[in-house]
């Protein structure tokens, strides 16, 4: 959390961050005045911008999008959808995207709120709900550079949908997966066309059951590369 906090006010590098830290026996501000002596804080192509629900950052070549929800667990509403299809139409000339969810989880998933309120909705009103999240999940497939993905706690439902969008899915040894939809009645539409060519005929199991999976199920299946116990080092190396 410390290194995560430096980089945010210095734009340093991760590994320097760490450097940082550790020259200065822990103490934030001793950090960031090493940093600064060293020439390392402040660099001019490191910008932060801010929408209600995603943080973007840009750190020289690196192209960091944020779900920052986690009061709400980063669950998918249609402002967030909205938001994460606007941060990935465009990356500029970014060599890597790297996505992340702020929080204890990645993303929850839909958030009870929205789904609720699609009741009051008309048949052209819900096609055209989830025609806007497809096209998210598209803009994350197709992103013409590479997406790598830190994954940790929860990615359930639409979670694991966007995990299926990764080019490199990276996540923690206790992260958890599943396709819950089924228990709320409905099937996993929307995001069938990005999970079916990653887990094959591992979606007839996990589409039928919704059950849960762990991070080295999701392994083995093929939705997630690499299962670690150090996220932010294996994100950074990529």
């Amino acid at each position: 959390k410390d290194v995560a906090a430096l980089r945010k006010v210095t734009g340093a590098g991760m590994m320097d961050c760490k450097r940082a830290l550790e020259e200065s026996g822990g103490d934030l501000d001793a950090a960031k005045d090493w940093l600064r002596e060293k020439g390392l804080a402040g660099a001019a192509d490191f910008k932060v911008s801010t929408m209600s629900g995603v943080r973007i950052a840009r750190d020289g070549q690196i192209h960091r999008i944020t779900l920052a929800k986690p009061e709400r667990r980063n669950a998918f509403d249609a402002e967030l959808i909205r938001e994460l299809h606007e941060a990935f139409s465009d990356v500029g000339d970014a060599r890597v995207v790297v996505l992340a969810g702020e929080g204890p989880s990645f993303s929850a998933g839909a958030d009870v709120e929205w789904q609720r309120s699609a009741v009051e909705l008309s048949y052209d009103e819900n096609v055209e709900d989830a025609l806007r999240l497809y096209r998210m999940l598209e803009a994350i497939d197709s992103c013409p550079a590479p997406v790598v993905g830190r994954i940790q706690g929860y990615a359930l439902g639409g979670g694991s949908g966007v995990a299926a969008c990764l080019d490199i899915g990276i996540a923690s040894e206790y992260a958890m997966f599943g396709f819950s939809e089924v228990k709320l009645g409905i099937i996993p539409a929307v995001i069938s066309p990005f999970v079916l060519p990653r887990i094959g005929a591992a979606a007839r199991r996990y589409f039928l059951t919704g059950e849960r999976f762990d991070a080295p199920t999701a392994l083995r299946i093929g939705l997630v590369s690499e299962v670690c116990d150090e996220l932010d080092g294996a994100v950074e190396r990529g």
